[in-house]
């Protein structure tokens, strides 16, 4: 407290003056002041500048309290000051202005918050597909496996370094190579009924990824089973194929001499061929040859030569016919020749047809006599 002695006198309204008045003030101090800081939030291990700057009254000097257990700091008035937090935290800051003479002084406080800046930060891991590229890691785009760097910001502002370990996983091709007889259901849902080598399905492999599976398949025909019966001589449409004539009520027991595209039976019964070509197997249904024994007073003593050949042939009747007509057919009975001659003991038959099984029928009055006959 300060102790000031005023004199007064006053003028009054003729210009004449008073006595001098004494009078005594007294000034009670109140050091005070504001705090400044140029930030109140601050990532680990920054600086914060404090100062009161211009703002104090009644105040010989300054004490800075930083709030963290470090040393109090005296300064003046005029300083600035740059302290550094280096453990994350809240901290409450206090500035005392004191008046040395009277003993006085106040605080001011203001809280400052220093935010966590992440380091030794486990390394990130990423797998994805190379059909997901490019793999956007902070600034950058990543197209290749490898480990990279980059700076993230917290919530706070604050920097930390963020390592990642990328891996890219491939793609996965396959072609599925698949031989079918008539049709086939592939993975799609689709039945196919004629070779393709375009059709795709996309699946997904162990590691996630697309995995694109290509279908490289050949349809075969089943061979054709429709058999011609002739008296005791049974004989299938397909040619150059593998054949196994069978009997009807027993289709493990396979014939023995009985692996032609043409089968002559010994024995009345119901007869089936199994035919297998381009790696498709079809059994045909069940022949019945009922004309075993029967005689039909056929031509006899017959020869043709050569026999396979090549359309030409000679055919030898055995003897002398006054007339004789003859015609042949192919293997679904299609006739592709056909002639008579007159006073004859052999016919000179040239005939242009594709390689094949064929059928000679031979008529005289009422005798009719049938040779296979093989276009080579």
């Amino acid at each position: 407290m300060a102790n000031t002695v005023y004199l007064y006198n006053f003028q009054d309204n003729v210009n004449t003056w008073s006595v001098p008045i004494r009078y005594s003030f007294f000034k009670e101090f109140y050091p005070h002041g504001t705090i400044f800081a140029n930030e109140i939030s601050i990532c680990q291990n920054n600086t914060i500048e404090f100062s009161v700057f211009d703002t104090t009254i009644d105040t010989d000097s300054v004490y800075w309290d930083f709030g963290d257990g470090s040393d109090i700091i005296l300064a003046e008035i005029s300083d600035i000051i740059i302290y550094q937090y280096n453990a994350v935290g809240e901290y409450e800051v206090t500035c005392t202005f004191k008046h040395i003479e009277s003993g006085k002084s106040t605080d001011e406080t203001i809280t400052v918050f220093v935010h966590t800046v992440y380091e030794n930060l486990p390394i990130k891991e990423v797998e994805i597909c190379a059909d997901k590229l490019p793999y956007v890691f902070g600034n950058q785009e990543i197209y290749e496996s490898g480990y990279y760097e980059e700076i993230f910001q917290s919530t706070n502002g604050c920097d930390s370094l963020v390592m990642l370990n990328f891996k890219i996983n491939e793609l996965s091709y396959r072609k599925d190579v698949v031989t079918a007889c008539d049709s086939y259901t592939w993975i799609d849902g689709i039945t196919y009924t004629e070779s393709n080598n375009s059709a795709e399905f996309v699946l997904t492999n162990v590691a996630g990824c697309d995995s694109i599976v290509t279908l490289d398949l050949t349809i075969n025909k089943s061979p054709h089973i429709e058999v011609v019966v002739d008296r005791n001589i049974l004989t299938v449409a397909e040619s150059d194929a593998i054949y196994q004539w069978k009997y009807c009520d027993d289709r493990t027991i396979a014939l023995e001499n009985a692996q032609e595209q043409t089968f002559v039976a010994t024995a009345n019964g119901q007869y089936v061929v199994e035919v297998s070509k381009n790696g498709c197997v079809a059994t045909s249904e069940c022949y019945e040859v009922v004309t075993v024994g029967i005689s039909h007073n056929l031509l006899n003593n017959i020869t043709v030569y050569p026999n396979p050949n090549d359309g030409k042939f000679v055919v030898d009747l055995g003897k002398m016919y006054d007339e004789i007509f003859y015609e042949i057919t192919d293997m679904h009975g299609a006739v592709v020749y056909k002639n008579h001659a007159k006073a004859t003991r052999q016919l000179y038959i040239d005939m242009q047809v594709t390689q094949g099984v064929y059928v000679l029928l031979l008529y005289v009055d009422t005798n009719k006599n049938t040779i296979k006959i093989i276009v080579k």
